[in-house]
């Protein structure tokens, strides 16, 4: 072979050689397990049937809204005459913390609406302004608003052991801690905002006699749900009770509470802390005076 012919050969076998390195074989594409596949069809379900039960809760929040707005609307009668239709309806979070309420409340009304009715309640500086129930037992309106629709936010309800007057020597009223805030879901602020306590000292309670009665806030706390701060008061009881409430509080709000002529106890309880849990968060009041709204309106 000559040495021309020996240069092509070379030639040759070093081209194929380098064509042979830049041709790599093709990867085969995966092909994805029907495990995985199974796996992300159940992540997008579990997705889906989350966002629908989400939806599904802020929905029923709104239905018992709307429904506790309609009443405070129908039911709440402005006590100045050049108030419009559109301030009737209240706002608690907007209200001097030291003033009255403005309104009166056609309980008898509601009562046609609903005998379960016993007052109405009012929280300065909070979203409480309801009307208060009472039934035979305490779990007919956990799951119930006061029309009977089955809701989870329930309605704001005395215990059965109560007297509907209001005169036993402590009164417990029960709400849900509400995470958009509605209901007793406010009682929040008690602990999370500074100031807000020494702030809005009262809440107010309206009866079928057309007063609003005051009750001075002396002790807020945690409990169980188990704990004695729920057992009925008598008389020998009261001044254990009340000097218990004041030492277990988170503040000292300054009130002096009478013992010797044992003035009424209003207790709010809500549940606080997990979801589902024994712990609650209670809210002592002890009456101190009273206002008689004009009859007149209620006409």
């Amino acid at each position: 072979m000559s040495e021309k012919d020996l240069k092509k050969t070379e030639s040759s076998s070093t081209g194929t050689e380098k064509n042979g390195a830049e041709e790599k074989p093709k990867k085969k594409k995966k092909k994805t397990s029907p495990v995985t596949i199974l796996l992300m069809l159940v992540c997008v379900a579990i997705f889906c049937y989350a966002g629908y039960q989400l939806a599904s809760i802020y929905l029923e929040y709104g239905e018992a809204e709307s429904e506790y707005e309609e009443l405070a609307v129908s039911y709440q009668i402005p006590e100045a005459e050049d108030e419009t239709e559109e301030s009737v309806e209240a706002d608690p979070v907007k209200m001097d913390p030291l003033e009255w309420p403005s309104y009166a409340v056609d309980l008898d009304t509601l009562q046609n609406l609903n005998s379960d009715i016993i007052g109405w309640i009012c929280m300065p500086g909070t979203n409480v302004n309801y009307p208060i129930v009472r039934a035979e037992d305490n779990n007919y309106y956990l799951r119930r608003t006061i029309r009977g629709t089955y809701n989870k936010s329930g309605s704001i309800f005395m215990d059965c052991a109560n007297k509907p007057e209001f005169t036993d020597l402590n009164t417990i009223i029960y709400g849900h801690n509400m995470k958009n805030g509605s209901m007793f879901g406010s009682f929040k602020k008690f602990y999370q905002e500074e100031g807000f306590p020494e702030e809005h000292p009262y809440f107010y309670i309206y009866t079928p006699d057309k007063k609003w009665n005051k009750y001075m806030i002396f002790s807020c706390y945690h409990t169980q749900s188990d704990s004695s701060s729920y057992d009925y008061v008598t008389e020998d009881m009261y001044v254990d009770y009340v000097e218990k409430a004041l030492k277990n509080s988170l503040f000292d709000f300054g009130v002096e509470v009478d013992t010797e002529n044992k003035k009424t106890v209003v207790t709010l309880s809500t549940c606080s802390g997990k979801s589902g849990g024994t712990q609650r968060f209670l809210i002592h009041g002890v009456w101190v005076d009273e206002k008689i709204t004009d009859d007149s309106l209620l006409k």
